[in-house]
């Protein structure tokens, strides 16, 4: 069985269509977050969803497609706002619709086994820990310069006083900390790990440890938390493929005997499995 790696589509970019054409004969797909760009020019409602699907169907054929969200599937649409939704209910309603798309979403379906080994996973998140020893301030307001949300707000409508920043602050509204929607997805991933006594791949969205990432911005504080590789370690996990950090160039690096993926689509990786053994096949 030969599954393919992917995360930050970002469709309706035609990085998908791109990312696919290039790959052939693969058995299954795994999407690791940011399929879609919700919250800036999609709003991610069922017919987005299923242009999306209708899409990757098209390209890839009728192959599994198993799947973690992102943060920008966390993201709410002017609307949503509006309304005063939450992240959290938004993406319950992911869940039916994947399954009619005969799709598995591991946020609310994990572990997914078949053929001998499993695939467990969720969108991960992150608590800033990564930013500790950096000179930057301000990471609850998502810019390094002390802006105000206001201020955000106008810069997404062209006019921007304020350098830098990131849109989390602007669409995602969890109805908790950061640092508590880690813990709880830290604490889902051990409960669907504890399920499984066969390989696992292990499937994030945010990244697990911060030496496997190049990044030294602020844009690090975003990246993900140490939290997640200690269910890898406590568990012993091999493979973690995640997204997220959109880098190019190596994306396999390997960690106290752990190697890390990342699925960020022009890297174009896949794995193998057979005989009870995983392999990496680069494309």
């Amino acid at each position: 069985m030969k599954i393919l790696l992917l995360s930050d589509i970002h469709w309706p970019s035609d990085a998908a269509v791109k990312a696919l054409s290039k790959a052939r004969n693969f058995d299954m797909l795994i999407l690791a977050g940011d399929f879609m760009d919700c919250g800036l020019s999609v709003a991610c409602y069922e017919a987005s969803f299923d242009s999306f699907f209708r899409l990757i169907k098209k390209v890839s054929g009728k192959k599994e497609i198993i799947a973690v969200l992102g943060n920008h599937e966390h993201y709410l649409s002017r609307n949503e706002l509006r309304r005063g939704i939450t992240s959290l209910e938004k993406i319950a309603s992911y869940r039916k619709y994947f399954g009619e798309h005969d799709s598995v979403l591991l946020d609310f379906e994990g572990p997914y086994c078949i053929n001998g080994f499993c695939i467990a996973g969720n969108v991960g998140w992150y608590d800033y820990s990564f930013a500790v020893g950096y000179d930057f301030k301000y990471y609850d307001q998502c810019n390094p310069y002390g802006c105000s949300v206001e201020s955000l707000w106008q810069c997404e409508r062209q006019y921007c006083n304020c350098p830098d920043y990131f849109r989390d602050c602007l669409y995602v509204r969890l109805g908790m900390s950061n640092g508590e929607y880690l813990s709880y997805n830290v604490n889902s991933l051990r409960k669907q790990l504890s399920k499984v006594n066969q390989p696992t791949i292990l499937v994030l969205h945010h990244a697990p440890r911060k030496d496997i990432i190049k990044d030294d911005g602020f844009y690090s504080a975003y990246d993900g938390s140490n939290k997640l590789d200690e269910v890898v370690r406590e568990f012993g996990s091999r493979y973690v493929v995640y997204g997220h950090v959109h880098e190019r160039g190596n994306s396999i690096e390997v960690r106290d005997g752990v190697v890390y993926i990342n699925s960020f689509y022009p890297n174009l990786v896949a794995m193998r499995y057979s005989g009870g053994n995983l392999e990496i096949e680069r494309l």
